[in-house]
């Protein structure tokens, strides 16, 4: 004679896999997404080391490009139009005039001065930053979605007039590794640009982001403030 499960055994053992999905599943879908944005991440950063590689070839070395007079939208669409634009592989289009870039803390946004829509949907967007001559570029992996948030699906690189694309904050100091590793002990206070949520300095949080990845062999830290 066969023996079946009874009903109660049937319904505890279901019980038991909703509890077992309830607590891995999530953990599976995050890990996944942290894969993602640095696998979208690392090729962002290598299309936009290939464009400004074109560019140079056409136009030669950076220190010799006419950067923007001001952060204005026309003088940063005059910039991109010239140094960007002819270089990118696939259609382009601007970026929504409303784009605004959330700062990972929450306490505050940034709106970029200009910007371009990649073939897949990816944005890159650019500030002028005049004093220091250099261009703050806003890379948003998965494009107008959101959260367009720094740090998440946002993330910040600078290009100088002396090289090409890092990592923000990377590329502004010889003593950059170092100075980071301070960063990475306590992101929370170390400076204003820290990749944490808990980061109350200013409206550039998550700004380190980033570089945080890419110093970490382009993964994703375990306490990464996901």
């Amino acid at each position: 004679m066969k023996k079946g499960f009874t009903l109660a055994e049937t319904l505890i053992t279901i019980g038991i896999i909703g509890v077992v999905s309830a607590l891995t599943i999530p953990a599976l879908i995050t890990n996944y997404q942290k894969q993602q944005t640095a696998t979208l991440l690392k090729k962002t950063y290598a299309d936009l080391k290939n464009i400004i590689r074109l560019s140079i070839v056409e136009n030669d070395e950076p220190s010799g490009w006419k950067y923007p007079e001001d952060s204005s939208k026309a003088a940063c669409e005059d910039f991109i139009k010239t140094y960007y634009f002819p270089f990118i592989k696939g259609g382009v289009g601007r970026i929504p005039a409303s784009y605004r870039i959330k700062n990972l803390n929450g306490l505050g946004s940034f709106m970029p001065s200009c910007g371009f829509e990649m073939a897949d949907g990816r944005l890159i967007s650019f500030f002028p930053n005049i004093n220091n001559s250099y261009i703050w570029l806003f890379a948003d992996i998965n494009g107008n979605k959101t959260p367009n948030r720094a740090g998440r699906d946002v993330f910040v690189f600078e290009a100088y007039t002396s090289y090409d694309v890092y990592g923000w904050g990377k590329g502004n100091s010889a003593n950059f590794l170092s100075t980071f590793g301070v960063e990475l002990v306590d992101r929370n206070n170390a400076s204003g640009y820290g990749c944490s949520k808990e980061n109350k300095y200013g409206s550039y949080a998550g700004w380190y982001c980033a570089s945080l990845i890419m110093l970490n062999n382009w993964k994703i830290p375990k306490d990464y403030p996901w």
